[in-house]
């Protein structure tokens, strides 16, 4: 059996989730990889150009179990207002997109997914970005609302990740 454990991750993702419990504290004994790639003409959406961040959580089985990811965020301080993720479209002239979903099973079975709550204060702020070492640190904000529901619910149906944080390195597009 392939190890499901990440083979890439640089820094973290960290937020307070509905008032408490920190999100990358979720499991005892567990693990988080992050990760943010410069995606130029192969991005995981339509853009020609995508900076893509994905942090994962994986338990004490090394099982991934939760998704966060943020997709289109630019790569110099400021700070955006994150929307809703939309398959297969873009317009690079709107702000951040994110996603959440979690996993069932052995960690390859989707379970449920949730989309960003558009009226409420969702931002990502750029706080930092090294061009030479490609290091990134920020905060953000957002409110997610469960979308669709899988066979194993285990989480609340809304999720508020507040005083996030963010520190990663963004991986330059592989070579194909």
């Amino acid at each position: 059996m392939e190890n499901p454990m990440p083979r890439i991750s640089y820094g973290f993702v960290n937020a307070e989730v509905n008032g408490s419990l920190l999100w990358n504290k979720t499991y005892e004994n567990a693990y988080q990889g992050t990760y943010a790639l410069d995606e130029t003409n192969g991005a995981p959406n339509p853009c020609d150009r995508s900076t893509f961040l994905c942090s994962e959580l994986y338990n004490e089985n090394s099982y991934l179990r939760q998704s966060f990811l943020l997709y289109k965020f630019p790569l110099q301080k400021g700070r955006y207002k994150i929307l809703p993720y939309e398959y297969n479209k873009c317009d690079e002239k709107e702000p951040v997109c994110a996603n959440f979903y979690t996993w069932t099973s052995d960690g390859d079975v989707l379970g449920d997914n949730y989309k960003v709550l558009t009226n409420a204060n969702n931002f990502l702020e750029i706080e930092s970005y090294d061009s030479k070492t490609k290091e990134l640190k920020a905060s953000f904000e957002v409110t997610f609302v469960l979308e669709s529901q899988g066979s194993s619910h285990v989480l609340k149906d809304t999720l508020h990740f507040k005083n996030g944080k963010i520190h990663t390195k963004i991986i330059p597009k592989r070579k194909r």
